[in-house]
């Protein structure tokens, strides 16, 4: 993928979003605000992950539990080079993909890489924008909400974006 090492990489796990959807109704049943709340569900300045060390935890964790019965190893290049970019397409991707086609045609299967690389080269070129940039999202009324919950609440609706570890994340 081609990205920025130095961009936010503003991942929240689902259950934090959802977690944060369901405290955030809760507030606003009981304390009724006069004026619509928004909650922005981010990572950004509370517990920032840069794209450059997202390849570093995702090889790592590769490392440690390769895939038993995947049809080629799996790996990550994140670069913020376009030259080197384009030559992990072509090379990585295109040229690979087709000699897996080969492969499957030569042991009588139906060739499938090409086209599931072409999916993936799109779906990869329309997140450049993300992968490339940064934003920053005010995060007071998460605040305001964490500072709201009790200790057993905190516990069952964890909405705490501080408490990620990226490492464990990315592994499970």
């Amino acid at each position: 993928m081609h990205v920025s090492n130095n961009a936010l990489a503003d991942l929240v796990p689902v259950d934090v979003v959802v977690n944060k959807s369901l405290v955030a109704a809760w507030h606003s049943g009981v304390n009724r605000p006069r004026n619509l709340m928004s909650y922005n569900c981010t990572t950004d300045n509370t517990n920032p992950f840069h794209w450059g060390e997202v390849e570093h935890h995702v090889i790592s964790t590769f490392k440690r539990n390769p895939l038993e019965q995947a049809f080629r190893w799996s790996n990550v290049n994140l670069t913020s080079n376009h030259l080197l970019y384009h030559y992990w397409i072509a090379v990585s991707r295109k040229a690979s993909g087709f000699l897996d086609d080969i492969y499957l045609r030569m042991t009588g299967r139906s060739p499938w890489m090409m086209k599931a690389i072409t999916h993936l080269h799109k779906a990869v070129m329309l997140l450049e924008y993300f992968t490339s940039n940064s934003w920053v999202w005010n995060t007071d009324n998460v605040n305001m909400l964490i500072n709201q919950l009790n200790l057993e609440d905190k516990k069952t609706f964890n909405i705490d974006a501080r408490q990620l570890h990226w490492a464990e994340y990315i592994e499970n």
